[in-house]
């Protein structure tokens, strides 16, 4: 695994964020009579950013080619939101797999004496 390349990151942290402006400008056509403010598309963009900069991590972690980082950082910044909650929920369940717990919070059947 190499380490962080900050140019690289800065790309990713910047295709990313115009996937979130995308977004808003594609919800925008679609409903032309919405209205969507600064404070909007600041959001969309922080969290676009934000899972740009989960996914580089991922994916800079399994050694990934870099056009194939670009690709998937600008899908996931389109996308945004959705990813965040796919990649906490696949988090959860595998902590919750390590420490032998059921969705519900209880111990696993296969785990009890």
């Amino acid at each position: 695994m190499r380490g962080i390349e900050w140019v690289e990151l800065l790309i990713a942290m910047i295709l990313s964020t115009i996937g979130g402006v995308i977004r808003k400008f594609t919800e925008l056509e679609r409903n032309p009579e919405q209205q969507i403010t600064l404070r909007q598309y600041m959001l969309s963009s922080a969290i676009s950013c934000f899972v740009g900069i989960v996914m580089y991590a991922l994916l800079r972690h399994f050694d990934i080619s870099m056009l194939l980082i670009i690709a998937i950082v600008s899908i996931a910044g389109f996308i945004g939101s959705p990813v965040i909650h796919v990649l906490s929920s696949a988090f959860m369940n595998r902590l919750k797999d390590k420490a032998g717990v059921d969705s519900k919070g209880g111990e696993k059947d296969s785990e009890r004496d």
